[in-house]
């Protein structure tokens, strides 16, 4: 459709291949979280599985943390707690000002566009690597207890949390929403299967976990809105 990015799974699941390959090269593993500064947008979803297939905790980070903060103290508290090996911004001009505010020091800060400026900055396009068997030998290697992510909590009663899922909660989560769902009446309604419009962020259980993580397993459409929570 005009105006839209479209991606396939097939070609999805190869990007992530290439990432997560880059992930290798570069020494990730359950000690190198990668943090994301990054609305809701395809690179997100591809970097993010890309790193969890590495073996890479991922920490998704509320954009308001690095956009509208004047001190970014709780970007800071974050980084501090996570210890974050890998940034991921979706625009270096956009966060900018954000990354000025934090103590980059010699971490890799990925990008899609524009690269930003006083740190080590590398484009997906240039991180990512052809596959190789290590990507197949990494995702053997994860087991139901490995960390997948850090979700932090909202803050609103003290500094943020992080709070850890494993890739066997975020599998169960999803197999749990699709038992109860009548799946053959809907996919009678779209005429296939699911088709879901998606704007709660992902760096909420909700908008991640629960509708990303669902509808990629389910193997429908999402239609990803930035929205403006």
């Amino acid at each position: 459709r005009p105006g839209w990015q479209e991606l396939t799974y097939q070609a999805a699941w190869s990007r992530v291949e290439t990432l997560a390959q880059g992930f290798l090269s570069a020494g990730a593993g359950a000690d190198s979280p990668l943090m994301i500064l990054s609305r809701n947008a395809v690179d997100h979803a591809l970097v993010m599985y890309a790193a969890m297939l590495a073996g890479c905790p991922v920490v998704p980070v509320t954009p308001a943390y690095a956009l509208l903060s004047q001190d970014f103290q709780r970007l800071n508290y974050i980084d501090q707690l996570v210890e974050p090996r890998f940034i991921y911004v979706e625009d270096g001009t956009q966060f900018q000002r954000g990354l000025d505010g934090m103590q980059i020091e010699d971490r890799t800060v990925l990008y899609s566009r524009n690269a930003p400026t006083g740190c080590k900055s590398v484009s997906l396009d240039a991180f990512a690597e052809i596959s190789t068997p290590d990507v197949a030998a990494a995702y053997d290697a994860l087991k139901p207890d490995t960390v997948a992510k850090y979700m932090m909590t909202s803050g609103s009663t003290g500094d943020p949390k992080a709070v850890i899922n494993t890739h066997e909660m975020i599998a169960a989560n999803a197999k749990m929403i699709r038992s109860v769902w009548d799946e053959a009446r809907l996919e009678e309604i779209c005429g296939g299967p699911q088709v879901m419009c998606n704007f709660l962020p992902w760096s909420h259980t909700y908008g991640a976990n629960a509708i990303l993580h669902n509808i990629t397993d389910w193997g429908g459409t999402l239609y990803i809105d930035w929205g403006a929570p």
